[in-house]
């Protein structure tokens, strides 16, 4: 989700299908694992599957979610085997779909989505994003020419992280957003850059949920320090559109998350304004994560009144919100001290009107101390995919409260210091 220029612009792209459907079980499976599974309950998830058996749809999902890409790609292609057309086939597709589009590997991605088509010959979202799927597909996916450990210059603009780039060899500056699924520039900065735009008949769903239709080109080269990346894939939206309005020339583009995954380790000072990447990875261990993948958005766990919660982790967001979950979960909580009023989001759709109570302040933990929220909105209704399974949605105003900042989707540990 990307908040720029003091505007809140969400992301959410149509991606997002792909996470999970609802109404499934795996066959056989023990009721507790598939409800947690169909509620997102990634952690609780995960935790459920250390002790005892576990059925191996379930232990295959909590490897592609918690990005353990070698095992889940070993375990659903044997749940796929096993049943081509069995329960739980369908799940075991989308799940690798959703993997295989946050690397930027398209060829992967069109198969496993054709192939939830072949289960599902109606399914409307798998229809939609189909034809950017098949577009991306058509050139070669995005690699990795080199790494290496590197220091970077970012600016804070309203709050916003600007990370210097280049793309196709001119300079810039753009958004870091982890909630973006693929990255995004304006029409005049793919003019800028010499990209070749390309028609895809997809919409994606932003913050006001009335979506939109985006065409799509791809950067030859894209460097970020010592990190040069080949054939990143970007939306392309108009100038005219929220969050590039207004915004100076090289500073029009968004670095979704499969660009981030590429820069490994991501560790950044707001008050030095230094990022630095490609660091040493560490030994993955997904009992300690506290970060998961939902499709190809990431969800961080953070606790509030000794309750651990599920938010969606943006790094595009200038400011945190609470979501209507949160609101039922902690009803007393916002009758005693929250105020009615209406919320705007503005988003890459336009902007929309919401139902929400302030709160004075809320201090949650995240990334291992706490933040304090303040004020603290909480939306009353759902306005978009995402807001029906999280408690809210973690932007930089509460993870610039930290000295440093260190994401790292290996290890799946977001560590704020």
């Amino acid at each position: 989700m990307v908040v720029f220029c003091a505007m809140r612009t969400i992301i959410v792209l149509s991606v997002l299908l792909l996470a999970v459907s609802c109404g499934f079980a795996a066959s056989g499976a023990a009721p507790e694992f598939a409800a947690l599974y169909e509620a997102h309950h990634w952690f609780a998830l995960r935790d459920a599957l250390q002790a005892g058996d576990t059925p191996v749809f379930y232990r295959a999902a909590v490897e592609a979610v918690f990005n353990q890409s070698e095992a889940a790609e070993r375990d659903l292609g044997a749940v796929i085997a096993a049943a081509p057309h069995g329960r739980d086939v369908y799940e075991a597709h989308t799940l690798l779909a959703g993997m295989y589009l946050r690397t930027g590997q398209y060829r992967e991605a069109l198969a496993q989505t054709e192939a939830l088509l072949v289960e599902t010959p109606d399914a409307a979202d798998v229809k939609n994003i189909l034809p950017l799927i098949r577009v991306l597909s058509g050139t070669p996916d995005q690699s990795v020419i080199w790494e290496q450990t590197s220091t970077v210059p970012i600016q804070i603009l309203d709050g916003s992280l600007l990370l210097a780039v280049s793309t196709n060899g001119r300079a810039a500056h753009y958004a870091l957003d982890t909630d973006s699924a693929v990255s995004l520039v304006s029409e005049s900065e793919a003019n800028r850059l010499g990209f070749t735009v390309r028609e895809v008949a997809t919409s994606i769903d932003g913050m006001s949920g009335k979506g939109m239709k985006p065409r799509v080109a791809v950067a030859n080269t894209l460097t970020v320090g010592n990190v040069r990346l080949a054939n990143v894939a970007f939306y392309v939206l108009p100038d005219t559109q929220p969050p590039f309005d207004g915004m100076p020339e090289g500073t029009r583009g968004i670095l979704g998350i499969p660009v981030i995954l590429a820069l490994q380790t991501v560790r950044w000072r707001a008050k030095a304004q230094t990022l630095e990447c490609a660091v040493p990875l560490k030994r993955t261990d997904i009992r300690q994560a506290n970060l998961a993948f939902d499709g190809g958005s990431p969800v961080v766990q953070v606790n509030f009144q000794q309750e651990a919660l599920e938010f969606s982790f943006d790094t595009g967001a200038q400011r945190t919100d609470l979501y209507p979950a949160f609101a039922k979960k902690f009803a007393d909580l916002v009758k005693a001290t929250g105020k009615k009023e209406s919320h705007t989001l503005t988003g890459i759709d336009g902007s929309a009107s919401f139902d929400s109570v302030v709160l004075p302040s809320v201090t949650l933990q995240a990334g291992g101390r706490d933040v304090v929220l303040k004020p603290a909105h909480v939306l009353l209704v759902e306005h978009n995919s995402a807001s029906q399974w999280y408690f809210g949605n973690l932007g930089v105003d509460l993870l610039n409260q930290a000295s440093s900042v260190t994401m790292d989707f290996h290890p799946m540990t977001l560590t704020l210091q």
